[in-house]
């Protein structure tokens, strides 16, 4: 390793604290050395922070309001302490996710939301450091932070060796007889005009007595438990990775006709591929009149197989779309972007991939199909989400094909797409949608969607939702739900707690809406067992 004080290894006239540079091995064209970035108070000053940050607002957490406080403040310090600090849009997008993230734990948090702000950290951290933001990227630079961590500890332990080093150099005795001398003196004659004093000797006794007993206290406070100090560490261990990700290194894929040189070829396979498309053309076509006659137009009888059409239907015409590009993908690869024939074979795909957009309409209109029979659920907007995930990996590859970009190129930005739907889930308020509009229909006298409200559990977000039912003409449905409101509100009460990070904002609109329900005793009153009378009845829409 290579150090630099100051001007030069010679130099010891500056007061300032001297920084470091430390260089590593890297792989590259040339095998040169790579210098790691420097060592300084401000890096320190927020590894500090940030072990802070994480002992107030994670240890012995009560709930999820800490960890949003977390995902929410952390970017200053790894933004405050990174040596090489980046301001793009990048950047931006990753505070804003997680952020995004934060704001779901505090209004009513999901097992899912802490995954993903767990996963933006990493995002959050290779944005500030330049990197580029790919899931590839991130999960290689999570997986990688104990490293990243061991390789910053050795550059603090380096850069705390020259600073003794530089301190304590010879003579060192002057240097700490310096400023250890004049206090210890002071004491001493201190500490002897005292005991000249019987009063002041008494008096001085009980103060130190009692600061001793203070500091005692509050060290007990403080370090309850050794696996606090355990919890410093590994905090301070991460933050340390944190703070100076080592970057995999990462190159835009140049566009495919790249990769050739010379005269145009022609690919074998070019005929089995263009009369493939030319005989799936004509199939989804004739597939999409089909489809378009027997889901669009037709009125459904009383005992139409809703389950087997409009739900696992949807499946297969999905699974059909993610087949499609599968195919596209592998066939515009290779030799096939110098082939002289390439634009008929580029306008055959544009033609299946319209089809393909025009099935991915079909497989909308059979969920909603579902949706209007008996409502919304988790599961159908998860259906909905990876219909639109599915649409998008198509568009890509459209672009793909347009572009002449690598297969590779397909992948990364399609898990991109997946990244974003898995985000999207995580932080929107699902139950909530889910659950208003089952009530809309119910309330408008359609009560099939009952039968999800009575069989699919829900969070406090959803149950939110339900109060508008206390007042259904439906005795059922209105005592049921009444019945699920109460308990939950019991519940509630029981496991309330004054810690502030198990805080959540839908458990206080719920308690307040209780209590506002209360107030009018003809909406909360119900019979008991309502709730399983609720249950039995609605089955009838399973």
């Amino acid at each position: 390793m290579n150090e630099t004080i100051g001007n030069g290894p010679e130099d010891t006239s500056r007061e300032s604290v001297p920084l470091i540079v430390v260089e590593e091995s890297a792989i590259c064209e040339k095998s040169r050395s790579k210098p790691v970035r420097p060592v300084g108070w401000r890096e320190l000053i927020c590894l500090l922070l940030m072990v802070i940050l994480a002992d107030i607002t994670l240890y012995g957490v009560a709930g999820f309001a800490g960890p949003a406080v977390f995902f929410a403040l952390l970017p200053v310090p790894l933004w405050w302490g990174a040596a090489d600090r980046h301001l793009n849009v990048r950047t931006l997008v990753a505070v804003l996710l997680i952020w995004g993230v934060a704001i779901r734990l505090v209004w009513c948090a999901t097992g899912m939301a802490v995954v993903a702000g767990i996963v933006l950290t990493g995002c959050v951290s290779l944005a500030i450091a330049g990197g580029a933001l790919s899931v590839g990227e991130i999960l290689r630079l999570l997986a990688g932070l104990p490293f990243s961590s061991m390789m910053g500890l050795l550059a603090y332990d380096r850069w705390i060796r020259i600073c003794f080093k530089r301190w304590l150099h010879w003579p060192a005795l002057g240097k700490i007889m310096q400023f250890a001398l004049p206090p210890v003196m002071g004491l001493i004659f201190l500490g002897i005009f005292i005991l000249a004093n019987p009063d002041l000797v008494n008096w001085v006794a009980v103060e130190i007595s009692s600061l001793f007993e203070s500091i005692d206290q509050w060290i007990g406070h403080l370090i309850d438990s050794p696996w606090r100090i355990v919890f410093w560490i590994g905090a301070g261990w991460i933050s340390v990775g944190l703070l100076r990700p080592i970057l995999p290194a990462v190159s835009e894929a140049p566009p495919a006709t790249t990769a050739f040189d010379g005269n145009d070829i022609q690919n074998e396979l070019f005929p089995a591929f263009r009369n493939t498309l030319s005989v799936l053309i004509v199939l989804f076509a004739g597939y999409l009149v089909f489809e378009f006659w027997t889901m669009w137009t037709r009125t459904f009888p009383p005992d139409f197989y809703y389950a087997g059409y409009a739900h696992e239907g949807a499946f297969w015409l999905t699974v059909a779309l993610g087949l499609a590009t599968l195919l596209l993908s592998v066939i515009f690869r290779g030799t096939i972007w110098r082939d002289e024939r390439l634009p008929l074979m580029r306008w055959l795909a544009m033609i299946w991939s319209a089809e393909n957009l025009l099935l991915s309409a079909a497989v909308f209109n059979r969920l909603f199909i579902y949706i209007n029979f008996n409502g919304m659920t988790r599961m159908r907007v998860v259906g909905l989400i990876g219909t639109a995930t599915v649409v998008a990996g198509l568009i890509l590859v459209v672009v793909k094909i347009w572009r002449q970009r690598h297969f590779a190129w397909v992948i990364r930005h399609q898990l991109i797409t997946l990244a974003l739907a898995i985000y999207l889930y995580a932080i929107l308020p699902v139950d909530a949608f889910v659950v208003a509009y089952d009530v809309r229909q119910i309330l408008s006298g359609n009560p099939k969607p009952s039968v999800q409200l009575a069989h699919h559990q829900t969070s406090l977000e959803g149950k939110l939702q339900m109060f508008p039912l206390l007042n259904c003409s439906d005795t059922i449905i209105r005592d049921g739900v009444a019945e699920l409101l109460t308990n939950t509100w019991n519940q509630l009460q029981q496991n309330s707690t004054s810690d502030w990070t198990a805080y959540q904002i839908a458990a206080e609109q719920f308690q307040q809406h209780v209590l506002e329900s209360r107030s009018q005793p003809e909406q909360i009153v119900f019979e008991e067992g309502a709730w399983q009378r609720f249950r039995d009845y609605s089955f009838q829409w399973y």
